[in-house]
């Protein structure tokens, strides 16, 4: 679908409706296909959650209420609304639909960059202060950046700017948070990769833990570059609807597969710690044991008279 088929489409719906909402299905029925798998990303994003939560809820209760587990729920939830929000109607003219859209991706977005910068705090530490630095300013301000892609669409509900100019505030403001992100990722990416290629903490006992956090997040990492591009490519080419949901659906399914990359994190990390502890626990009877061995064998001091 060219752009000139989709303005005359779209100027037909708007003076024809007051509402100014009208079904995409109605204009595009080639569309439904896509709207289907939208539904299946939802359903998967949604009983994922579920099934996480009903987990932590099981073996970690004591945690459950924990930044890291309400990060990666809230991460679950706004992908299941943003999913099911593409479904709605037309959300270029649907202003309310539109601004569930764009919240619930900054949602997600801000999600990620707290989890992924709290689990790697130790990791960028350990690799360059200075970065850690400018990482942590970066997450404080991060909401300003991701969340000013709302604007568009709260300012066309408010009357402020004209139905026509708003979709360019789509094309800009997404794409400006996204590569944020963006920048963001490559930071943790190259922290990542110099801190498995580098020795100078190879004894210590955290270590394998912070190898974890560093695979884990360069396979997240990888999985974010190539769906943020989608995204922001798919914002660039809104006039081509074809594209243009060929690309968000495909950055919606890579958006699940880092919450899972993220919860198998999670698992990792539990394990080697469970691990650990085991370690800990054994090595301490161990030392019982032959503490009280050296103890049946040491003479008495009433023998050592009686010898003498």
């Amino acid at each position: 679908m060219n752009s000139t088929t989709v303005y005359g489409q779209l100027n037909n719906a708007l003076d024809s409706s007051s509402l100014l909402k009208f079904s995409l299905a109605d204009l595009y029925p080639d569309l439904i296909p896509r709207f289907i798998t939208l539904w299946v990303l939802a359903v998967l994003a949604g009983l994922t959650t579920i099934v996480f939560t009903i987990l932590v809820f099981i073996y970690d209760r004591k945690k459950l209420c924990s930044p890291f587990n309400i990060q990666l729920f809230v991460m679950g939830v706004c992908l299941v609304a943003s999913a099911v929000d593409m479904d709605c109607p037309f959300y270029f003219c649907n202003y309310d639909a539109a601004i569930v859209k764009y919240s619930a991706q900054a949602g997600y977005e801000y999600c990620y960059i707290l989890y992924a910068f709290g689990r790697s705090k130790g990791v960028i530490q350990r690799v360059s202060t200075t970065l850690h630095t400018c990482l942590d300013w970066f997450v404080k301000l991060s909401p300003l950046i991701l969340f000013l892609q709302v604007l568009g669409p709260v300012l066309a509900l408010a009357g402020a700017i004209d139905k026509f100019v708003w979709p360019r505030w789509i094309v800009i403001l997404p794409s400006v948070s996204g590569f944020s992100v963006f920048l963001f990722d490559f930071a943790l990416l190259i922290a990542f990769l110099a801190y498995v290629y580098s020795s100078s903490d190879f004894d210590s006992p955290n270590r394998p833990i912070f190898v974890a956090i560093a695979y884990f997040g360069i396979l997240a990492c990888f999985l974010w570059f190539i769906s943020n591009t989608l995204f922001m490519c798919g914002n660039l080419m809104f006039l081509d609807f074809d594209t243009f949901w060929d690309l968000s659906n495909a950055s919606y399914f890579l958006q699940l597969a880092i919450i899972l990359v993220l919860m198998l994190m999670k698992v990792w990390l539990s394990r080697i710690r469970v691990s650990r502890n085991d370690q800990s626990k054994t090595a301490n009877s161990k030392r019982v044991e032959e503490a009280v061995k050296k103890s049946e064998t040491r003479p008495s001091v009433s023998e050592t008279v009686s010898v003498q």
